[in-house]
């Protein structure tokens, strides 16, 4: 049984620059021994969307002011104003990181509206409002389960906080996103029996996870890989906290499963919904020779189908792994391409659904065939095609095609790119002869991509010697032009998806 139910509108009204300040709430309820219940807001803010200022000539840092407005009935019933200042930081390149803040606010039970302001204090108009609802309900006598709060990190508490909470500084996973980098899952939950209704010594707590798909992955492996249980005393207020090791849980939706059993009888349950971007693959060369590909989804494949489908990973891998691809592509052996192929999808989803995901990833190199392709080119070894297949759909695309004194091109903005741990990152690219469908990577954020500092120049074919453009030092292209794409860049004026002309 959940304590409320709950009802959240996240995001409805939205102020700022679509590359600016971008702020991330989860709302969750729990209640005190003596049932009184109070909001937990967990707050995200990544450094990359703020403005970090210089401070004493000791570093750089942000500062965030929140204000917190609960209403009832129109009526304002209580209020709160904040800042949240990052750590200080030697450059500001160096912005790789998440502000984390949690405030939590006791409240009565029935139905309310709040709201959230973020105002950047380094940075004027830039600023993020979010709207949402709530609807309290008294629990019922029963025994039941909080909600799940997601982690980071838990850990004893040494000094009291704004993370503390019943001796455990917590670190929420806002967002409930997993990137390979984080090698747990930690959770806590509570468990109340107010009413005493749990009368024996010992009951069993069972946790597990499951896919939301359950056609999607191998269950019996997860059940044995991802599962606990454990006897706990009821008491009025239990403290749940554990976490599980999910190195090697693929990618995909899941759901975080908490039980209380009496022997055989389930009295309360609760669940929680995570994503897990796992890109951590194996690729052995001395395990291939044994894969039994007859009868496989690779073994119907001839010569230039093998080539296509292995080309169409390239942008996956790492550089090992790469360089094993193009060489089983250059050995021209039917049989050696197809135990490359087989073994790539059979470690990136399991056997039993190795076939269905390369049918599901076929469909994908289609679409970037059709959308990034050429007369000279796949579509996976464009730029654009080999960004989309390797840090998956912008967050936000912007298309300008007629702009003038500059190339055709598009901004992507990515929230956030896993593969590099990063935030906030934006790729530029242009199509320098204006005829094919062929536009070249010009710039960008994420570490290991081109970085040019003079995209700006070559975007707006800036290289007239009346503009000092072959000045390799001039970077500065606004006299000329309107140059509207620094400013798209930096704080996207028109928002992502649409097309100027």
């Amino acid at each position: 049984m959940k304590l409320v139910y709950l009802s959240i509108i996240f995001g409805l009204f939205s102020f700022g620059n679509l590359f600016g300040i971008s702020a991330e709430t989860n709302l969750e309820i729990y209640l005190t021994p003596e049932k009184q219940s109070y909001l937990e807001f967990q707050i995200l803010i990544p450094g990359s969307t703020v403005e970090f200022a210089l401070v004493e000539n000791e570093g750089y840092a942000a500062a965030i002011e929140a204000t917190f407005v609960l209403f009832m009935n129109e009526e304002i019933v209580k209020a709160d104003k904040f800042i949240i200042n990052s750590e200080r930081v030697k450059s500001k390149t160096d912005l790789n990181f998440n502000l984390i803040d949690v405030k939590r606010y006791f409240t009565d039970f029935g139905k309310y509206k709040f709201e959230w302001v973020f105002k950047d204090l380094n940075k004027e108009g830039n600023k993020k409002t979010i709207d949402g609802e709530i609807n309290l309900v008294e629990p019922l006598p029963d025994p039941f389960f909080s909600f799940i709060s997601l982690a980071e990190s838990v850990q004893a508490a040494k000094t009291q906080t704004d993370f503390t909470k019943n001796g455990f500084d917590i670190v929420p996973n806002v967002i409930s996103y997993y990137p390979s980098a984080l090698k747990n899952l930690s959770f806590y939950a509570e468990l109340y029996d107010f009413e005493n209704k749990l009368d024996k010594e010992e009951y069993t707590l069972k946790y597990y996870i499951l896919p939301t798909d359950k056609s999607s992955v191998d269950l019996s492996y997860l059940k044995k890989r991802f599962s606990k249980s454990k006897k706990i005393k009821p008491e009025k207020l239990n403290v749940i906290i554990d976490q599980f090791d999910i190195s090697d849980l693929m990618s995909g939706n899941y759901f975080l499963h908490l039980e209380l059993y009496d022997e055989e009888k389930l009295i309360s349950s609760i669940n929680e919904v995570f994503y897990r971007n796992n890109k951590k693959r194996v690729i052995a060369q001395n395990e291939i020779a044994t894969n039994d590909i007859e009868n496989s989804f690779v073994d119907s494949l001839d010569t230039d189908a093998l080539r296509y489908y292995l080309g169409g990973i390239l942008p996956l891998l790492t550089d090992n792994e790469y360089i094993l691809i193009e060489n089983s592509i250059a050995q021209s052996s039917d049989t050696t391409m197809k135990k490359v192929l087989y073994k790539f999808w059979v470690d990136q989803s399991g056997q039993a659904l190795a076939g269905q995901s390369f049918k599901d990833y076929a469909l994908i190199l289609k679409q970037v065939e059709l959308e990034y392709g050429t007369s000279l080119f796949k579509g996976y070894d464009t730029d654009r095609g080999r960004v989309f297949l390797k840090y998956g759909i912008p967050d936000d695309k912007l298309v300008v095609n007629n702009e003038p004194g500059a190339f055709p091109y598009e901004i992507w903005h990515y929230y956030s790119v896993d593969e590099t741990n990063q935030s906030n990152c934006k790729f530029v690219f242009y199509n320098p002869d204006k005829v094919s469908n062929n536009y070249v990577l010009l710039h960008s954020q994420v570490r290991g991509e081109i970085r040019n500092d003079r995209w700006a120049n070559e975007l707006y074919n800036a290289f007239d010697a009346s503009n000092n453009a072959s000045d390799l030092d001039n970077t500065n292209v606004r006299g000329f032009y309107g140059a509207r794409a620094i400013d798209y860049f930096n704080d996207n004026r028109v928002r992502g998806g649409n097309t100027r002309e």
